[in-house]
């Protein structure tokens, strides 16, 4: 049925372009109704067409969006790409190789004769990455993986000297970011002790069967360090000292 744009002029239905209506239900409901298929382009959620010259067929002879691929994060497509990305990738020149800028400065070897570990000084953007401090390598790491919690350098200096910690499940004592897991774990990580104080009986006991839970300042120690032979626990009570007590006399006296 041909129609104008005054007949499908009604709120409920459209114009399709080859001058049918359509009810406007039918539109982006994942079925081509229009004969132009017009009533499912430009639909939210949907994929956008990326042009053949933007796509690389990788090693497994799947095609890859070239944006993706050639960020040196995909294996299967390191050698396929015609030009690696210019600052999330490296090239390796001599089997035109594309690896991840984090690889680079590391201190092993990703490309054919090591020229991703030369002149680290210089390949180091200090204004994108972090330099760790006494890496026998100058390695250097993304920028984003400084203060998140986890050691990216050996000497663990990515972690020192943090105005805060940016990412969730982190605590900052010192300067220095720590995951979660390393509070009232038994261990001081902080100078003052504080990533072992008000602990729950389920932090400090429910992962580590070698720990003890001081009385009153909800201490976590480790069971080792707990008894020296006497209580070490801040404001020990009756209950950290007869424990420690309870260690020091042979066993033979409370069986």
């Amino acid at each position: 049925m041909d129609c104008d744009c005054r007949a499908c002029s009604s709120s409920s239905v459209i114009l399709c372009g080859d001058g049918t209506c359509l009810p406007r239900e039918r539109v982006c409901d994942g079925r081509s109704d229009c004969s132009n298929s017009m009533d499912e382009q430009n639909c939210p959620g949907s994929c956008v067409d990326i042009k053949e010259t933007e796509m690389v067929r990788c090693s497994d002879s799947r095609f890859y969006p070239l944006t993706e691929a050639c960020r040196g994060e995909l294996s299967q497509c390191a050698s396929s790409c015609p030009d690696c990305h210019p600052t999330a990738a490296f090239a390796c020149r001599k089997e035109h190789k594309c690896i991840q800028q984090s690889m680079v400065c590391n201190g092993i070897p990703d490309c054919v004769g090591g020229e991703d570990e030369r002149d680290c000084d210089r390949v180091c953007d200090l204004e994108n990455s972090f330099k760790c401090a006494r890496s026998n390598k100058n390695k250097c790491i993304p920028a984003e993986q400084r203060c998140d919690g986890i050691w990216h350098c050996e000497d663990k200096s990515d972690e020192m000297n943090c105005r805060e910690c940016p990412l969730k499940n982190t605590f900052m004592c010192d300067g220095n970011c720590h995951p979660d897991w390393m509070r009232c774990d038994g261990f001081a990580h902080c100078a003052d002790g504080s990533d072992e104080l008000s602990c729950t009986c389920q932090d400090c006991l429910g992962s580590h069967s070698n720990t003890y839970m001081c009385q009153m300042t909800e201490r976590c120690m480790r069971r080792d360090e707990a008894c020296l032979p006497y209580s070490t626990c801040p404001n020990a009570t009756a209950v950290d000292k007869a424990y420690c007590a309870r260690l020091a006399l042979p066993s033979y006296f409370f069986s």
